[in-house]
């Protein structure tokens, strides 16, 4: 599964910063134990991005990071940020990255990100590129996991989505703050990404409003019909009613 992850932590202290680190590179390891595809956009240490790549660095054998990135940003930057040559044969984990360059500035290259996603995630954030990240996301029919612990875009978010998609076992996990000792955080989270990407309920959203628009569509044409053809107005409201009850039946 490839999995997009956004966010910074910009908004946070110091104290709360290094949580934010921490959270990250836990996460980043669990996606790396699982098996799953990093996308990543930034080479910001105020972002997620870095964090979640040392995290995954951390697991034995060799992980997926696709990367998106502006041509004026080179790829020896990223490498120095990714791939810093002092850390050479330490780390137990290889990575291989698949660079991407998109033009059209940042936000254009999210969108090239979120199209990629079979999922995004979301940890902090601004209220600029983090929040449209989220919510362009959701119009794409792209699911996405908030991690409202450490403030930000996620956060603030979280009351839109978590009424809309979650189900109470997912928000009390993603609700649950990573701490020093919290060794199943990341992997928890994993397991939330996975059981709600595989359901994507936001897709799910649209195709319900489809049939209804299908439906009501359907009892248009009929009306049409028996109005042009003339039957009774007494069987044309029974055969109204019972098409409009059928069609409630489907949409249940």
């Amino acid at each position: 599964m490839r999995v997009l992850v956004i966010g910074s932590k910009r908004h946070l202290d110091d104290i709360q910063g290094e949580r934010f680190n921490d959270s990250s590179r836990s996460l980043g390891a669990a996606l790396a134990t699982a098996g799953h595809e990093v996308i990543v956009c930034s080479p910001s240490f105020h972002t997620a991005d870095p964090f979640i790549i040392e995290g995954m660095k951390t697991v034995l054998g060799t992980h997926r990071v696709t990367l998106f990135r502006l041509p004026s940003e080179s790829e020896e930057l990223y490498k120095q940020v990714y791939e810093p040559s002092e850390l050479g044969s330490q780390v137990p984990g290889k990575l291989i990255f698949d660079h991407r360059i998109a033009e059209g500035g940042w936000r254009v290259i999210h969108l090239h990100a979120i199209r990629y996603a079979d999922v995004v995630v979301a940890i902090g954030g601004s209220t600029s590129g983090t929040h449209t990240t989220v919510y362009s996301s959701e119009l794409l029919e792209t699911p996405v996991i908030l991690i409202p612990t450490l403030g930000g875009a996620a956060e603030n978010a979280w009351s839109y989505f978590r009424g809309r998609y979650y189900s109470d076992g997912e928000a009390n996990i993603l609700q649950r703050p990573w701490h020093p000792g919290a060794d199943t955080w990341g992997t928890q989270i994993v397991e939330v990404i996975q059981s709600f990407a595989k359901r994507n309920p936001m897709a799910q959203t649209h195709y319900r409003e489809d049939m209804v628009a299908a439906a009501l569509g359907a009892l248009s044409v009929v009306s049409w019909f028996f109005l042009f053809f003339g039957p009774s107005k007494g069987q044309l409201t029974l055969t109204l009613v019972t098409l409009g009850v059928n069609q409630v039946t489907l949409l249940r």
